[in-house]
């Protein structure tokens, strides 16, 4: 009979064999889903995706989206199997989950318990693989009344998004920036003067069209430039966060916001990888922005 020892020594073993075999298959998958970005519609299907997993860092949207169209499976909502368990869903016999990184997090402040500040956000030190499912993978468990999954759909007419506007505005004229409307050359509906500041609007431009045009130019703002990225890729940056932020507000600016991806010809893993990371950092500054302003209005 092996000795406990042995036996500790072994399960050990076949934890860090099986860790190793987990970090494989995330650099697998990873590698796999850069490549989607060489394709324009693709592209554009992981765009949608982001907009809809704002739950999910960067690269974890990325590996989901890679592994959801590589199985063809509808990306709508998407959850560990515990989260489904809660919304009353279990996850149908024989499904596959997708994997991704799990940060190992904890928090910076390490002083006595009654002296921590709670509010201090938690540090990720590691992380390890996880697994996620979308809506096609679960089904409602027997005698459970799941929870309601249905996602607004989003329009483009009209001037619903009036306040989100004037919220936007509102936030950045309160950061010292200065926002005009003014004729400007055709073709050019806004233009972000970091150094003095200024964004300036298309006089004329619709409710909904002046929404998507200053959410642009604030991602610009955040520090998104020509002279510090390359004019292409601050597009590709700008542009993407910009389709994010509005896909959740419930604008579809599919047509007039999908970015070119020239920007990115022949860029490795890395730089991909970096890319999707600065677009999720401008796109949740710009959501930011919006909701600081509607928490102060409600005040």
């Amino acid at each position: 009979m092996a000795s406990t020892t042995s036996r500790r020594a072994l399960g050990a073993a076949e934890r860090t064999h099986r860790a190793q075999e987990a970090r494989e298959r995330l650099r697998t998958e990873l590698r796999d889903a850069v490549a989607l970005f060489k394709s324009h519609d693709t592209y554009r299907a992981w765009l949608s995706a982001t907009a809809r997993l704002h739950r999910y860092s960067p690269t974890n949207a990325l590996l989901i989206f890679a592994q959801a169209h590589a199985r063809g499976l509808e990306l709508d909502v998407v959850a560990p199997l515990r989260t489904w368990g809660r919304l009353g869903f279990h996850v149908r016999k024989g499904e596959r989950g997708m994997i991704i990184r799990r940060p190992v997090v904890r928090r910076d402040d390490v002083r006595a318990l009654e002296d921590r500040d709670e509010d201090a956000p938690p540090r990720a030190v590691a992380f390890r693989a996880g697994y996620v499912f979308c809506r096609s993978q679960v089904e409602p468990m027997p005698g459970r009344t799941p929870a309601a999954l249905a996602l607004p759909e989003p329009s483009i007419d009209g001037a619903e998004h009036r306040h989100a506007l004037e919220r936007l505005g509102a936030s950045l004229s309160a950061d010292g920036w200065r926002l005009d409307r003014a004729e400007l050359p055709r073709g050019v509906e806004g233009q972000c003067n970091t150094e003095r500041r200024q964004i300036t609007l298309s006089r004329g431009l619709a409710i909904n069209a002046q929404l998507r045009v200053l959410v642009h130019e604030a991602s610009h703002a955040e520090g998104v430039l020509a002279r510090s990225h390359g004019r292409e890729r601050a597009e590709c940056i700008v542009e993407a966060a910009t389709y994010i932020v509005c896909a959740r507000l419930g604008l579809d600016v599919q047509a007039a916001s999908v970015p070119y991806i020239a920007g990115w010809e022949g860029a490795d893993g890395e730089v991909l990888e970096r890319d999707a990371g600065e677009i999720n950092r401008v796109a949740l500054a710009v959501e930011r922005r919006l909701k600081q302003r509607e928490s102060a209005e409600r005040a």
